[in-house]
């Protein structure tokens, strides 16, 4: 896990194990299944079916496993990434950020 997403987790599950709104941690905890799910999602995509080859694969910029290049993504920075990792990090970010704007 790269140092940015690790760095979402941790905030934004530090910040429901510190909520005390029932309503506010209700939404975070949607938010961190929804991300958990996506992160599910890719690491089913990732399993023994992926081709290993490594002139057909390049590492995800978030995860750093192997994308491949047919159905690769990219991030705002033109990097190759699941679209399932760039999903995840984008809703880590709105869930911290949406945070934000209720405390």
């Amino acid at each position: 896990m790269r140092a940015e997403t690790k760095e979402l987790w941790l905030n934004l599950c530090e910040r429901a194990a510190n909520e005390q709104d029932p309503d506010k941690l209700l939404a975070m905890v949607r938010d961190i299944n929804a991300a958990l799910e996506l992160k599910i999602g890719r690491l089913k995509q990732s399993g023994p079916q992926m081709v290993r080859n490594a002139f057909e694969l390049t590492p995800c910029v978030l995860c750093n496993n192997p994308v491949p290049l047919g159905n690769s993504k990219t991030d705002e920075d033109g990097k190759a990434v699941h679209e399932e990792c760039y999903l995840l990090r984008m809703r880590l970010k709105r869930a911290i950020s949406n945070d934000d704007v209720h405390a």
